[in-house]
């Protein structure tokens, strides 16, 4: 990806006709980049026939940084208490990655975000496995607005009985060791559970969650309410 991707820059900048190295896409990903280099210039939402545009910094058309042309585009699909969830895509060039943009208006719904990245920061080792990968928080340039930006971790479930047996004892580890890094979800309903094709049930919506969590084991609240919502043995 990056030697597409320098390819892709040095094609744009007139600097070379030619790659001397033959390319070959298999398929298209995010890069794996510190957050301060992978940063969107701009977002475009879309809400049913109206457009939101939020502009994160200046592009630097000039640069030899190839991701200070990323966009992000997307289209808004829940709205509530002034933040919007919208799946849509990275753009560079012709490259799209899809993505899931979280949008927060207002200080109150910002602090929220926040509250969200940091869960996320905090269980960053089980980024991509039990909860969807983070690629960062963004502010926009007039600082009333803020976006979380994360991998697509799939469809959410309508019920706990959507899933099937191996799937419910997955979940139920997945918060398992979330809570063993300190992480209280708190609101952990089948909304906030997306079914992933290659991994399985992700957990995601973090911004009720508490942090700095001491899990008691088989007595706590959640694992309990959890194990009996999916039919199973807590204890075990």
């Amino acid at each position: 990806m990056v030697t597409l991707v320098l390819f892709c820059t040095l094609a744009a900048l007139g600097q070379v006709n030619t790659y001397p190295v033959p390319v070959q896409v298999q398929r298209v990903c995010i890069p794996q980049f510190p957050a301060w280099v992978f940063r969107p210039y701009q977002g475009v939402f879309w809400d049913g026939a109206q457009q939101e545009q939020t502009e994160f910094c200046k592009p630097r058309k000039l640069s030899l940084l190839p991701l200070s042309w990323l966009r992000l585009e997307g289209e808004v699909v829940s709205s509530a208490n002034d933040v919007s969830v919208a799946r849509g895509r990275l753009l560079l060039f012709f490259l799209a990655a899809c993505v899931v943009a979280k949008i927060a208006h207002g200080s109150a719904a910002t602090h929220r975000l926040d509250r969200e990245f940091l869960a996320y920061s905090t269980l960053h080792t089980w980024q991509g496995v039990a909860i969807p990968r983070i690629f960062g928080i963004y502010t926009s340039t007039d600082e009333k607005t803020k976006v979380l930006l994360m991998s697509d971790a799939g469809t959410t479930l309508r019920d706990f009985s959507d899933l099937d047996p191996t799937e419910k004892r997955l979940l139920f580890a997945r918060l398992v060791c979330l809570h063993q890094g300190g992480v209280l979800h708190n609101d952990l309903e089948p909304r906030n559970v997306a079914r992933s094709k290659t991994s399985g049930p992700l957990i995601i919506d973090f911004d009720e969650a508490s942090l700095n969590h001491e899990c008691p084991g088989a007595s706590c609240w959640e694992l309990r309410r959890l194990a009996h919502l999916l039919q199973l043995d807590a204890s075990k």
